[in-house]
């Protein structure tokens, strides 16, 4: 077995902020490749991994424990199919060195699905299971970006979701200009033509390298997903009145928020009635704004009665001195009272009392009273409410 070394630490330098922060020295980031997807008969010839250290050079101790940081891209490669074992305890090796007092957290592109249950049953087959096991359950916290990013499809709208893809959306271009799938052949002609070991070993690597090298810089992906979750702060609101196509003059409620973590690419998404606008260090939601009269739907039907002449449900406690001719007994459709105000669109009844347009509406709203604007914490959690919804459809 062979293991190649890169010193990667100038290219982490110029990375954002975010991956800084998420990949910390508890964290690895790898990737596998294997001779075929058939875990119980192909091989894992590669594992390629990024891992970072603090170092001290001077070795003194001071009040900044992170004087200076050197990441390194390792990569195990097996001379021949004979050096998996070895493979795979050098990588072991690696996370139990990283892993200090808690688990390591591993990022990986699909690993949930395809390295980390390959290298599982690629270990059984030559450790004791509960050492295996020991290393799974005890020592790796998975990450998978793709498993993460998989429910935004809808938000970041991409022909597909492969690495690659994600690169491009993340304005990375990559070296390398092959796919795992087509390096099964290179490595076996490896195997075979071993009078040709620098060139082959050169396009092998070279793929892995670069896999790994940008699925550490495609962390970035994850502020969207941060953000939908509540890493922002409220930074401003104000109002918008414009004319629609109809000239119909139309008032918005824009929210400005401030990212915890820096957006990589720009994009604008629309959620029901609600845009959002995720800039780089900003998210921008705009909310429009209905003003006039809607309807609140009583559920417990039963127990109103609709006035026929002033057009809303009264609850029978009320209705009993009515005369039979002003009122009847209300439905599902007839059991409301009308609101007329300030209303702003929700998703569900958690936020507010609901009101409607009529029964058959899909669209909900609150009353919002004047106090609302100006109250930051009803903005918050309103602001929090739209977030849960949308994560709730997106079932992030």
């Amino acid at each position: 077995m062979t293991i190649f070394k890169h010193d990667i630490t100038e290219f982490f330098n110029n990375l954002s902020n975010n991956i800084k922060e998420i990949f910390d020295d508890n964290s690895i980031v790898f990737d596998i490749e294997t001779t075929g997807f058939s875990r119980k008969y192909s091989n894992i010839y590669l594992i390629g991994a990024i891992y970072k250290s603090s170092v001290n050079p001077t070795n003194i101790t001071t009040s900044n424990s992170n004087d200076s940081v050197s990441v390194t891209l390792i990569q195990f490669f097996c001379d021949s199919l004979s050096d998996e074992k070895e493979c795979l305890t050098n990588f072991f090796d690696l996370i139990k060195s990283h892993s200090f007092s808690r688990k390591i957290k591993l990022f990986s592109f699909n690993g949930d699905s395809f390295d980390l249950p390959f290298i599982k049953q690629r270990a059984h087959e030559y450790f004791e299971d509960d050492y295996v096991n020991s290393i799974f359950e005890y020592a790796i916290d998975s990450c998978d970006i793709y498993k993460k990013i998989s429910k935004l499809k809808t938000i970041l709208n991409l022909d597909n979701y492969k690495q690659k893809t994600i690169e491009l959306f993340l304005n990375i271009n990559r070296t390398d200009k092959y796919t795992g799938g087509e390096l099964v052949d290179v490595y076996k002609s490896f195997l075979k033509y071993p009078d040709n070991y620098q060139e082959l070993v050169d396009i092998l690597t070279q793929h892995n390298y670069d896999d790994v090298k940008y699925l550490l810089k495609i962390i970035d992906i994850l502020a969207y997903k941060f953000i939908l979750k509540g890493q922002y702060t409220l930074e401003n609101v104000s109002q918008n009145t414009y004319f629609d196509m109809n000239n119909n003059q139309q008032i918005e409620l824009f929210f400005t928020l401030r990212n915890k973590y820096n957006i990589p690419t720009k994009i604008n998404y629309r959620f029901h009635n609600i845009y959002f606008k995720f800039n780089y260090e900003t998210t921008i939601i705009r909310v429009p704004i209905f003003c006039g009269s809607l309807k609140n739907f009583f559920h417990d039907y039963n127990n109103y009665y609709y006035l026929v002449h002033e057009g809303y449900a009264i609850h029978k406690s009320l209705a009993t001195y009515l005369s039979t001719e002003a009122k009847t007994k209300a439905t599902a459709r007839t059991a409301f009272q009308i609101k007329e105000g300030i209303f702003l669109p929700i998703f569900d009844n958690s936020f507010n009392i609901p009101f409607k347009k009529d029964y058959d509406s899909k669209e909900s709203f609150f009353l919002a009273d004047v106090s609302f604007f100006s109250n930051r914490t009803l903005l918050e959690k309103y602001i929090m409410h739209i977030f849960k919804s949308l994560c709730k459809e997106l079932n992030l």
